[in-house]
């Protein structure tokens, strides 16, 4: 038999991965390999949780559920903030600074994959810190989950992640290095957080300050996922569905303003470092500078002319 009249053998090509699936993996890798930012988004809620429930106790409220069952929702919540506001921006900025955005985008992917990979970790987090609170909460304090109040979860979570993830990019494309997005983000969630119900609820608060956090839309996530971790009442999904049209929330309107800052920041440019210039001391005189000489009293000062005759 020659050559030819072999049988052709199909060649079995590996189809490839999805550009989002496979940045999705690697930002993730990149979450776990921060122990910083696995700190706040997973075990400072926990913790937080786990203190104020120690020092108010979990004893009955009113309608006959644990004090836990209204602290897993608002320490969700800012778990979630946290990956979605923060940790976005934050990572963004950095790919964005060290050029990593840059050459991305030089790649056949478009833009939006690498927005898209990016926020998909930040959901993937979010929905992770999320099932760790409430794995505690039901299995140390006794929080009950209300199965039927599960979409109304599921919806609001989603609207949240849209809601901070927008906000988050946004914040990126307004600053320039990533030590000014990290301390921009952070030093905005956690001050909110205590005016939002989330680490203190029902407090009474000046008037100034209650309208600011009604206008932010904190607030309004953490009353829509509190509702779904209450017992009481029907199915939640009213307050889950009309939370983001509310005036302080703007999660359904700014996720396309939102979107499109984040894909003008991926595709500008590093800013360059300037370079360190010396400062003189005062009383020190410079550093002496070389005159600058013709070219001829150089040459006659190299070759000196023979004097006398022959």
């Amino acid at each position: 038999m020659t050559t030819d009249e072999r049988p052709a053998v199909a060649e079995r090509t590996r189809p490839l991965p999805h550009p989002v699936r496979t940045l999705t993996v690697h930002a993730l890798r990149g979450f776990a390999r921060s122990p910083l930012s696995a700190f706040f988004t997973l075990i400072f809620p926990l913790a937080f949780l786990v203190i104020v429930s120690a020092i108010v106790g979990n004893g009955p409220t009113g309608a006959g559920v644990p004090v836990a069952q209204f602290l897993v929702a608002p320490f969700a919540v800012f778990g979630v903030a946290q990956a979605t506001f923060v940790v976005l921006a934050t990572d963004t900025a950095g790919l964005r600074e060290r050029g990593v955005l840059m050459r991305l985008c030089g790649t056949p992917a478009p833009a939006w994959t690498v927005l898209a990979a990016r926020v998909s970790a930040s959901a993937v987090v979010s929905v992770a810190a999320v099932v760790l609170l409430t794995g505690v909460g039901a299995g140390l304090y006794g929080v009950e989950v209300v199965w039927r109040k599960i979409p109304a979860l599921l919806v609001t979570l989603a609207l949240g992640i849209a809601c901070f993830s927008a906000l988050g990019l946004a914040v990126v494309a307004l600053t320039r290095t990533v030590l000014v997005a990290q301390t921009l983000t952070q030093g905005l969630l956690i001050p909110l957080a205590f005016i939002s119900d989330v680490f203190i609820v029902g407090a009474e608060l000046p008037v100034w300050l209650d309208r600011l956090g009604t206008a932010l839309p904190l607030r309004h996530f953490a009353h829509a996922m509190t509702e779904t971790f209450d017992p009481a009442g029907g199915t939640g999904s009213g307050r889950a569905t009309c939370w983001c049209w509310r005036p302080g929330a703007c999660s359904a309107r700014s996720w396309p303003s939102g979107v499109s800052a984040g894909c003008r920041a991926a595709r500008r440019r590093p800013r360059r470092p300037r370079p360190l210039r010396r400062r003189r001391r005062p009383g020190r005189p410079g550093p002496r500078r070389a005159r600058s000489e013709p070219a001829g009293a150089r040459r006659r000062r190299c070759w000196p002319a023979r004097s006398g005759t022959r």
